[in-house]
């Protein structure tokens, strides 16, 4: 991608990279190669010493040099991967409150980083001023309650009500988002600013997804009959894996049956060990912890079916997800948020709260009992990942946004982008008035109604 002058378009990407537990540093440990095909790129990180390939081939340097660096050669635009977890972003959104650029948000609500670095580093004041700032005073209001010791952490039970995100999305540059929930949202929190849905790119792909499987258990030392299932990432209470193994106890009391439950991720925030205990299953759960990206991807790929469980959700859209179609894995995924945009036949929805466990058994005993076409949802699954994920694709696209946004001309939007947007201009944008609507749209736009 080029500028108006004729050179390529010089960018500074801000993100955690590898050593760093983190899917946003493996995203862009992924997508960055593919990136600087288009681009100049310097990619600046919140410290520590960069391992793997973006590190050896590509320039690295703390968030701190940027400053300098630009003094030096400045920047066309800059990037900022944007999530929760204040030890891998809070480094990078002081920085792009001090520079800002483009916004790619990982997750819709930056509640937790916004708690993160305010609240649990002392700056109560810090706190209530950004919740105020995009809440009013109703928000300001909640965070004190939670101040006074009246109400848990909102960022562990309002996130999306209270996604603490409009103070990013007005002073970004450009937004970039991984749905159509969070585009949209985005959008409405700042109108005018130039906007991307760019899907999660898929990078691991199995040509042959029963063989794979079978390479994969031949790797880890299982045999090939048991029923093999995985939740993988940070094992997290939103990660629901107190619900599965639940689940799993009160299969395993109806009858016999031969299975394996892999936690494939650093536990945080629960104790997963007794939660084992106590639902009689330490004969079937493997806690595996964090593992690298080989046995990672060797344990996703002997699983018959994976769980990737979100509530409370930060309308998130997860990269390990699109790695388990990638992998040709049948997903169960949390009912809402951002997981009830992926097509039925890749996934089974579950609610959350009541009805949760009962419709988790459900899944487990359609698996158990043979049920379920795993090899068609593999099938499908692997076509998604190609059509959907493609990196080739999303790194072109998002070089041409960047693009766009560093010479300020207009990014164009797709059609039903442009009417959701007419509509709320109208203040028209009522959910029965868009149902109606719905179905004229998609004719006009040549689209099948969903």
């Amino acid at each position: 991608m080029s500028t108006e002058e004729g050179r390529r378009l010089r960018v500074g990407w801000f993100t955690p990279l590898p050593p760093a537990r983190s899917g946003i540093a493996d995203y862009s440990e992924e997508f960055l190669p593919e990136l600087a095909r288009h681009v100049d790129l310097e990619v600046f990180h919140p410290g520590g010493t960069p391992t793997g390939s973006v590190a050896a081939t590509l320039p690295c340097r703390p968030v701190a040099e940027a400053e300098r660096v630009e003094a030096e050669r400045p920047l066309d635009v800059r990037v900022y991967q944007l999530g929760n977890h204040p030890d891998h972003h809070g480094a990078l959104l002081e920085e792009f409150f001090r520079r800002p650029g483009v916004a790619e948000f990982h997750d819709l609500s930056l509640h937790g980083l916004i708690g993160g670095t305010t609240f649990v580093r002392g700056d109560a004041a810090g706190y209530l001023q950004a919740v105020r700032a995009s809440h009013g005073e109703p928000g300001a209001q909640a965070a004190k309650a939670f101040l006074e010791g009246r109400a848990p952490p909102p960022w562990e039970s309002r996130m999306m009500e209270m996604t603490v995100n409009r103070p990013v999305a007005e002073r970004a540059t450009g937004l970039v988002a991984h749905s159509d929930l969070a585009l949209q949202s985005l959008k409405a929190l700042a109108p005018g600013v130039p906007a991307l849905k760019l899907l999660q790119h898929t990078n691991d792909v199995a040509d042959d997804p029963a063989a794979f499987r079978a390479d994969c258990r031949r790797r880890l030392g299982l045999p090939d009959g048991t029923l093999v299932l995985g939740s993988f990432g940070f094992a997290t209470p939103p990660k629901r894996i107190d619900r599965v193994l639940e689940a799993l106890g009160r299969l395993r009391a109806e009858k016999p049956v031969d299975l394996l439950y892999a936690v494939v991720g650093q536990a945080e925030g629960f104790d997963l060990e007794g939660a084992v205990r106590a639902n009689g299953l330490g004969d079937c759960v493997r806690i595996v912890g964090f593992a690298a990206k080989p046995e990672f991807l060797d344990w996703m790929g002997a699983c018959d079916a994976c769980f990737n469980l979100r509530w409370p959700t930060a309308g998130e859209s997860s990269g390990t997800l699109h790695r388990m179609f990638g992998l040709g894995k049948l997903a169960v995924v949390t009912r809402g948020g951002t997981f009830d945009e992926y097509p039925d036949a890749l996934v089974r929805r579950v609610r959350h709260g009541d009805g949760e466990v009962e419709d988790l058994l459900a899944v487990l005993r359609a698996l158990r009992d043979g049920r379920i076409d795993l090899a068609a949802v593999a099938r499908r699954a692997v076509r998604f990942a190609r059509e959907e994920g493609s990196l080739a694709r999303n790194a072109a696209r998002l070089a041409a946004f960047l693009g766009a946004v560093a010479e300020g001309r207009r990014w164009p939007e797709e059609p039903a982008d442009r009417l959701v947007d007419r509509l709320a201009a109208l203040a028209l944008a009522e959910d029965r008035y868009v149902a109606h609507l719905a179905p004229k749209a998609a004719a006009a736009l040549g689209e099948e109604p969903s």
